[in-house]
């Protein structure tokens, strides 16, 4: 018998991903759509989070951004695991990949998962297309509002730096950034201007 991976803690013990609770302020729902495009994109493409690159051609199929980003760390440095296969591609056309993954370790010490693939070009390019599209990521919901105040408060820097104020805009479009005088605002939408002679008054 295949003995189960358990992880405990604060007396909650896991066997399996779904044994873990959804976090109550999670503040992003998927429809079912979404997470049936979602299902389909595990199904024929795998992980595609951290560094994805391709030896076929020899590009980066996921992660572009964040390599910008990161453009001075040493590739060479990837520890990578043994090399491995698994079954990709759609559901009729599954194929064979040959496949590796590692980590980079940057300077602050964090580490970023890498995989290595060998994929043709149009399987690369739905992937890419699969890994950036909107349509099977969630959406967020009003309740990320609360949650952005609070970040906004107790953590105000970090706040700024991921420029959480502007989700904040997308949820609640007429939101006062912490700190800012909501009557002030208010006050001025409520001003009106004279049809005769342009005056702006508050009624």
């Amino acid at each position: 018998m295949t003995k189960r991976t358990t992880i405990s803690g604060n007396g909650h013990t896991a066997t399996a991903l779904g044994d873990f609770a959804d976090a109550p302020f999670n503040p992003r729902v998927m429809d079912d759509p979404a997470r049936a495009g979602l299902e389909a994109s595990i199904v024929a493409f795998g992980d595609l989070s951290g560094f994805v690159m391709n030896r076929h051609g020899g590009r980066v199929i996921c992660g572009h951004q964040r390599r910008t980003v990161l453009a001075q760390v040493d590739l060479s440095a990837i520890a990578w695991g043994k090399p491995y296969t698994c079954e990709i591609g759609a559901t009729n056309a599954r194929f064979t990949s040959h496949e590796r993954d590692g980590h980079v370790t940057v300077p602050s010490g964090s580490r970023f998962h890498v995989r290595e693939v060998e994929w043709d070009e149009v399987f690369e390019k739905a992937a890419n297309v699969a890994a950036n599209s909107p349509h099977i990521a969630g959406r967020f919901t009003e309740g990320l509002a609360p949650i952005l105040v609070e970040l906004e408060t107790e953590l105000p820097e970090l706040s700024a730096s991921l420029r959480l104020g502007e989700l904040r805009a997308d949820v609640m479009p007429d939101f006062a950034p912490v700190g800012e005088d909501e009557q002030g605002r208010l006050d001025e939408k409520a001003k009106v201007a004279c049809p005769e002679c342009g005056h702006e008054f508050t009624p």
